[in-house]
């Protein structure tokens, strides 16, 4: 028999606890074993399913003197339906709402000793008519006090269906935070002689827009580096997307 089934730690650990009775059919067990794991799964699918439409990721230093100490600004939009039979009461969330993302702990990971915050949405945007909503989410980490880089990441699923860009599979935002790294302030002194701390890029472009069929469709990306440093850009590999 099935004595217990429970996650740990993040939803993608899922065991299940068996006891034997001395004497049991297999046949019959495995069955059961079968259905339970996907009755499980089946019910992780509905709490994930198909809703995530952006994110970004900008990082900066409290202050010159706490250099080590990094806030995180996190933005996503989701669709805004998937919460109203959730966790908003049967109601659509509005600007001012704070809501977590899946009704569970979901978390941004800082990328150094396993260090996570959890992730509570503060709503600031809505569209009633391309059923989306944002919100913004704001952590500090401090960092050891040395020059280091650390990946700071926050993965999970399932991408908005339908797409033709890995529909209900995972996302992946990543930034790369370079803690106590000074570069040249070109955006204040284009001479390249005054230096400060590094911070991210900004991207405040809204990547929900409206194309034509049978047409060549552009989208111009807003970003801008606040020491004035050159922006790249490229599209994301299978393995940064998670094998998607």
């Amino acid at each position: 028999r099935v004595s217990r089934a429970y996650r740990t730690g993040s939803r993608k650990d899922l065991f299940v606890v068996l006891s034997f009775q001395e004497t049991f059919n297999f046949k019959k067990m495995r069955s059961i074993f079968l259905l339970v794991i996907l009755l499980v799964l089946a019910a992780l699918q509905a709490a994930h399913a198909l809703h995530f439409r952006y994110g970004t990721i900008k990082w900066y230093p409290v202050s010159d003197e706490e250099w080590w100490k990094i806030k995180f600004d996190l933005v996503a939009a989701y669709k805004r339906t998937r919460y109203k039979d959730n966790w908003m009461g049967g109601r659509l969330p509005v600007v001012g709402d704070d809501f977590k993302l899946f009704g569970y702990e979901d978390h941004l990971e800082f990328g150094h000793d396993g260090a996570n915050q959890e992730i509570i949405t503060s709503c600031t945007a809505i569209d009633s008519t391309l059923d989306w909503v944002a919100g913004v989410f704001s952590a500090t980490y401090e960092y050891p006090k040395k020059v280091a880089n650390y990946t700071a990441q926050y993965l999970d699923s399932s991408r908005l269906k339908p797409m033709n860009n890995n529909e209900n599979v995972w996302w992946r935002l990543t930034t790369l935070v370079t803690v106590g790294q000074k570069v040249a302030d070109l955006d204040s002194d284009p001479s390249g002689n005054t230096f400060k701390y590094n911070t991210s890029p900004v991207c405040n472009s809204l990547p929900i827009i409206g194309v034509g069929p049978n047409m060549v469709n552009k989208y111009q990306i807003l970003a801008i580096d606040n020491e004035g440093q050159p922006l790249t850009y490229s599209l994301s590999s299978s393995m940064e997307m998670c094998n998607t």
